[in-house]
């Protein structure tokens, strides 16, 4: 990174400094590697490991193991994770190219928290890696996270080119013709997160609009052709606004998804929104971080209680005021985050598995080599919500 794009990109930046590069390739070449897990209520504290060492038994290195849970009000204070368990797990003898399985002990407390923390340190007590799971499903976080109200009713309302959801404080517009949110009022004051949503990687036609009442929660269904199904927006008494999206269901027995229904290759695919990007001062995440990921760099990043502030560093560029981890991009598995915004701070929370959260662009290099770029195209908007993402590219492209 010392002469633009035109000398090697290694490990570390010019002053040593860690990206999110550096902790994929911990991850990918560890020593010692764990197969597939998903943790769930039937989890009895059993994991598969291997040995990738070339010499060295596992018996000579350490395993650790912590629990951590966040406060229902983590996403709304500056409260931060606790640790409510740990211990050690007994590595039997693993020689090199062997797999074999451990156990930890799984406590009376273990499933009152939200993510595990395994950590491996080697015979000199360096530490090796870390990995961790979340304990719990997607709509469990958003149970426990979301603050609820008291109020009693919304309503939804029918104009001639839109449809209007109210609650006792929040306003939202949203078009019958393009399905697109015109506006969103808090009170007497525009919340600027609009133009959206639009689809990514994929075509989609307003089909249809309807509009009904489901007890005291105001709903709107916008059925389109395409790519997206339809997508159910229902506005709760006290103001949340869910979006339920059901996407790439009508391909047909044989036909598959055609024209129809994609823009050609594709690389990118969700839905996305605008925002304004001078507004938002920083973040505060339940998800994988705390860097940035690209397809090919998810491994290294890992579930917690996450937070940065807003920077706008150039990677291997902005040696002056060079702040990591970088704040925009592409942010894995996300469960819930504070987007916060001066005065429309808003957030987010997730209930479907794998979605990336897409924040801003990334600025170029101004001294890039002409006609290179460091980056995949970003999608248009600003706040986008992805299931697929593209890959960090080399001198040729990712296949």
């Amino acid at each position: 990174d010392s002469k633009g794009s035109l000398a090697p990109d290694g490990i570390l930046g010019p002053h040593r400094e860690k990206e999110g590069s550096f902790y994929t390739v911990k991850d990918v070449w560890s020593p010692i590697q764990f197969d597939p897990l998903r943790i769930t209520s039937s989890f009895d504290g059993e994991f598969f490991i291997s040995n990738e060492y070339i010499y060295t038994n596992l018996n000579s290195c350490t395993l650790s193991y912590e629990v951590f849970s966040i406060d229902k009000d983590a996403l709304y204070s500056t409260k931060k994770a606790t640790s409510i368990t740990n211990g050690k797990i007994e590595l039997p003898s693993i020689k090199p190219g062997e797999k074999r399985g451990v156990s930890m002990d799984v406590t009376s407390t273990f499933f009152k928290g939200d993510w595990l923390e395994v950590k491996a340190h080697d015979q000199h007590g360096r530490l090796i890696n870390t990995w961790t799971w979340p304990i719990h499903q997607p709509t469990y976080y958003t149970q426990k996270l979301i603050k609820v109200g008291s109020e009693k009713k919304a309503e939804v309302e029918e104009l001639n080119s839109s449809v209007v959801l109210k609650s006792k404080n929040i306003r939202v517009e949203i078009g019958k013709e393009d399905g697109i949110i015109k506006s969103i009022y808090r009170g007497k004051k525009l919340v600027p997160f609009n133009k959206g949503p639009y689809p990514i990687g994929m075509k989609a036609e307003v089909k249809q609009v309807d509009t009904k009442m489901e007890a005291n929660n105001a709903v709107c269904i916008v059925h389109y052709t395409g790519g997206i199904d339809h997508i159910k927006w229902t506005l709760f008494p006290d103001g949340r606004l869910k979006m339920q999206m059901l996407a790439l269901k009508n391909s047909g027995r044989s036909s598959g998804f055609d024209g129809a229904f994609y823009e050609g290759d594709i690389d990118k695919f969700g839905i996305t929104f605008s925002y304004p990007e001078d507004q938002v001062e920083g973040m505060k995440w339940f998800g994988r971080g705390p860097y940035r990921v690209w397809k090919n760099r998810i491994k290294g990043t890992n579930y917690g209680l996450w937070e940065k502030e807003y920077n706008n560093t150039i990677t291997g560029e902005s040696f002056e005021n060079l702040i990591y981890p970088e704040f925009k991009g592409y942010h894995a598995n996300l469960i819930a985050t504070t987007i916060a915004a001066k005065d429309d701070t808003f957030r987010v929370f997730s209930e479907s598995e794998n979605v990336f959260l897409r924040l801003f662009t990334p600025d170029e290099p101004k001294y890039a080599l002409k006609g290179a770029d460091a980056y995949p195209d970003f999608p248009p908007g600003d706040i986008s919500f992805m299931y697929e993402i593209p890959a960090m590219k080399s001198f040729k492209p990712v296949s």
